[in-house]
């Protein structure tokens, strides 16, 4: 396309905000024209206020703009669309005013989430929801809201897609060890985390068992989870037992995987690299410290698949919590969006 999309982020001086930011750099469809945040933060550059803690260097275009408050509509002038990286508080409010302002919004918070007229999208599963924003715009003058699930969510689901889709998933055990950067900047740098294991996050495990059955658009899924936050940077690394409706095999379950084709097709931020890293013969991985990166963190890497009966069955596997499974997630499903030409331009 010659002429790119005008986007905007709210939330932008924290850990998911800075990743949006940098994504966003040289992306072929979409261009950062405006960044908002609290009252206090107005006025300043980008430089002057953000703790920028990405591996890429700031950009310097993105260092000059300076911060706006959401309620100016000058400042919204020209948008199209607004990543929103807001806390729940925020978000509650905030990205309600701007649907009903006519702006479409693509959100990582759990505000809108459970939502019915809220697509809960992992595009590479249920791409088919975004039917939702179409519905959504003839309600709020074209405005619109789509969401994220939460960062263990999308995990979880991606490692089970191609199972639920052939086979049927009927029971999930699952542990979690949440890397520290989900908890956000301060979870950098929490000292009770470091040579830590804590064995509870708080709502964590609430939201994946009313989060997973809403992607795979199924409410009959026995779920038993326990979610624990370990000293890992990035990547959140998951041992589920899943029981299957239909008998398989470890064999066939590998096959799975490595045929799986993306319900929302090829996009910019998914290339045509496999979707997933299968480990079959290394029981060692996989390991967030290495597949964290893997499809510049967009994809999901499996492995240890055991084969307990012919219809259960346990894996390993790791996502990348914050680009996967929040800044990134949220773009694919902008490009998404665009793709089936529900943004505003």
């Amino acid at each position: 396309m010659s002429k790119k999309i005008k986007v905007g982020i709210l939330g932008c001086t924290g850990l998911v905000g800075q990743r949006l930011i940098e994504s966003l750099s040289g992306h072929p469809l979409f261009e950062v024209t405006a960044l908002f945040g609290r009252d206090e933060k107005q006025g300043k550059t980008y430089y002057d206020v953000v703790n920028w803690v990405c591996e890429s260097k700031l950009d310097r275009r993105i260092a000059e703009l300076k911060i706006s408050s959401v309620h100016d509509n000058k400042a919204c002038e020209g948008i199209s669309l607004f990543f929103s990286a807001l806390s729940a508080d925020a978000a509650n409010t905030v990205e309600a005013d701007l649907r009903g302002r006519g702006y479409g919004v693509v959100s990582n918070a759990k505000s809108f989430r459970m939502e019915k007229e809220v697509p809960l999208l992992v595009p590479e599963i249920n791409a088919q929801s975004i039917e939702l924003v179409a519905e959504q715009k003839k309600k709020y003058n074209g405005g619109f809201i789509a969401t994220n699930p939460n960062c263990c969510v999308i995990g979880i689901t991606l490692a089970l897609a191609p199972i639920e889709k052939t086979l049927g998933l009927q029971g999930l055990n699952i542990v979690t060890m949440q890397a520290l950067s989900g908890a956000g900047l301060q979870g950098l740098s929490n000292p009770q985390a470091k040579a830590n294991v804590i064995p509870n996050i708080s709502e964590e495990e609430d939201k994946i068992r009313q989060e997973l059955p809403k992607v795979f658009s199924r409410s009959d899924i026995d779920i038993k989870v326990r979610v624990n936050r370990v000293p890992v940077v990035d990547g959140h690394t998951f041992v589920i037992w899943f029981k299957t409706k239909k008998a398989s095999s470890k064999q066939d379950i590998l096959k799975l995987w490595e045929t799986y084709k993306p319900a929302c097709g090829v996009m910019p931020s998914i290339s045509t690299e496999p979707l997933y890293k299968v480990y079959d013969a290394d029981n060692f991985m996989p390991q967030p410290k290495v597949d964290a990166s893997y499809m510049k963190g967009m994809g999901t890497s499996v492995g240890r698949l055991e084969q307990i009966s012919n219809t259960e069955f346990c894996v390993t596997a790791v996502s990348n919590n914050i680009v996967r499974g929040a800044a990134g997630g949220t773009i694919l499903i902008a490009e998404t969006l665009y793709d089936r030409g529900m943004i505003n331009v």
